[in-house]
């Protein structure tokens, strides 16, 4: 299938419009172009985007954006290819419609900046958005997997410095957020009955705050980075536990709620908070409500059994503790 760049022909002319009035024009779209202006769908799409195809749709910024309008842009198969829609360049906006049935949802590229908004991205067979590339915002979308057919990430964010904020993920075999960039921002997100964990972090300074993790197979939120903030998030009902630090120095956890987890994941560690890295170090637990969890609310697993270790954990509520004088 060949390209087609899609632009608009214009005359200039004087007069000023503002940025805010601004409506892009509505474009015949067809599968397999290349958009590099600002362009509006004015139909669903289904295309074939398998091995020897383009993407359905290319969206290349700093001038292409590209508004769905309510439509869907669907694929014919998701069992290999392209993704539904590749991002490149710089600063592009993707917004307004339904991603559905492809090998991937949205692959984010180019240099960053793009922002991903208010778009559904149903029955993928790898990741939903994947972005690999800095600086962008991904947020008020809606990720859901196939079960069974899914084996990839929900939100899979690669590059540095991106902001995922008000996103719903559901029903993905593998996590519901992985995080490998660092300076990330995670927020106000859901993340629930995925098959694995709700939210991996490997990256370093990330924030997950506010978040809303329940009934995933692993622990709502694992990491293995260092210097992240992991505050204020509600954790319940997942397979293995709550919060796992994995590997990784110079954590804070802190004002969570993380309730009735652990008891149904295959983690030899389960639990509320549970800091399973051999040599995790200065890490610290601060005034979380952990309660209800299974092996242990609190457990500190190379702990020698006397609180030694310097890790610490101060004024968390809880029931139970490994050793029994984590506080």
């Amino acid at each position: 299938m060949s390209k087609k760049i899609l632009g608009l022909a214009f005359t200039p002319i004087t007069i000023l419009i503002s940025a805010s009035m601004y409506t892009p024009p509505v474009g015949a779209v067809e599968c397999g172009e290349v958009i590099v202006t600002s362009v509006t769908l004015d139909q669903d799409l289904l295309c074939d985007v398998s091995d020897g195809n383009p993407p359905a749709l290319t969206v290349v910024g700093p001038s292409g954006n590209l508004i769905l309008n309510g439509y869907t842009v669907s694929c014919i198969s998701s069992a290999g290819g392209n993704p539904g829609i590749l991002v490149e360049g710089i600063a592009s906006r993707i917004s307004g419609g339904e991603v559905n049935n492809c090998p991937e949802g949205i692959l984010v590229q180019g240099n960053g900046s793009h922002t991903i908004s208010e778009m559904e991205v149903r029955d993928f067979r790898l990741d939903g958005i994947e972005i690999d590339s800095n600086y962008n915002i991904i947020s008020e979308n809606m990720v859901i997997g196939l079960p069974g057919t899914t084996v990839g990430d929900g939100i899979d964010s690669n590059g540095d410095g991106t902001t995922i904020i008000q996103n719903y993920v559901e029903g993905v075999g593998d996590g519901g957020m992985e995080i490998g960039g660092d300076f990330i921002n995670v927020t106000l997100n859901q993340v629930a009955m995925v098959d694995d964990l709700g939210i991996f972090n490997s990256g370093n300074f990330t924030t997950i705050s506010n978040n809303h993790l329940e009934n995933n197979s692993f622990f709502g939120i694992a990491t293995t980075g260092s210097f992240g903030l992991i505050i204020q998030n509600n954790i319940t009902g997942n397979g293995d536990g709550g919060v796992e630090i994995r590997s990784g120095n110079d954590n804070i956890v802190s004002q969570n709620s993380i309730l009735n987890n652990g008891g149904f994941g295959i983690s030899d560690n389960p639990g509320g908070i549970v800091i399973s890295g051999e040599f995790s170090s200065r890490n610290q637990i601060l005034s979380n409500t952990v309660t209800g969890n299974t092996d242990f609310d609190l457990w500190d697993v190379f702990d020698s059994g006397d609180c030694s270790s310097d890790n610490q954990w101060v004024a968390n509520i809880h029931d139970t503790s490994s050793p029994a004088c984590l506080d």
